[in-house]
């Protein structure tokens, strides 16, 4: 049986807080960047959602905030489309023969 592990896995940049650009995409067209750490549970949650079968996505609820003048973005899960990462983000994927195999997201 596959399953996916969506931490991040760190590239060899030396630097563990690193920032990551992250353009998440919405049903619609719709798209909203911001700054991520490469560690952050948002940023495996968003991916980890992806991995998820069309009919499970729609129970994840997201509530991210953008700042104290504008609110926050909140989107349910099955509206996810996509998420860029800059630089590029790993996931590993795992199955009964291949534990730990790294692949593009």
């Amino acid at each position: 049986m596959e399953t996916t592990d969506t931490t991040p896995v760190p590239q060899n940049t030396g630097e563990q807080n690193e920032r990551v650009t992250v353009t998440i995409l919405l049903d619609g067209g719709y798209r909203y960047s911001l700054s991520l750490a490469r560690e952050a549970s948002l940023l495996g949650q968003l991916i980890g959602t992806l991995t998820l079968p069309p009919d499970q996505r729609a129970n994840a609820l997201f509530q991210i905030p953008i700042s104290k003048e504008v609110g926050s973005l909140t989107f349910s899960g099955d509206r996810l489309t996509g998420v860029l990462t800059n630089p590029p983000i790993m996931v590993r994927k795992k199955d009964s023969e291949n534990q730990g195999t790294a692949s593009n997201a």
